[in-house]
């Protein structure tokens, strides 16, 4: 899939490429970052893992799959007080 991406995108830039020159790139897993066993906790990991590092917090051990649903429902609870007015219900 990776390949066809980077192909697709070559070919509608409308330029020359030899293709036989280009380099494939490689992907690395991380390291040091949470894993998840379940591929429906990817989401909320990786939010996770942009909180902490845009707040520079290096321990991560929170993230994990035995507090996912808590995790869901503390960002659940922090979207609806952000957008929702004061007035709300009132």
């Amino acid at each position: 899939m990776t390949v066809l991406i980077s192909n697709l995108l070559v070919e509608s830039s409308g330029d020359e490429v030899d293709k036989v020159k280009m380099i494939p790139f490689e992907i690395e897993q991380a390291q040091g970052l949470p894993k998840t066993k379940h591929p429906f906790n990817c989401g909320i990991f990786l939010v996770k893992i942009l909180e902490c590092q845009s707040l520079k917090i290096g321990d991560m051990t929170k993230i994990n799959d035995d507090n996912a649903l808590e995790l869901r429902r503390t960002l659940s609870c922090e979207i609806f007080n952000q957008f929702v007015d004061e007035s709300f219900g009132k």
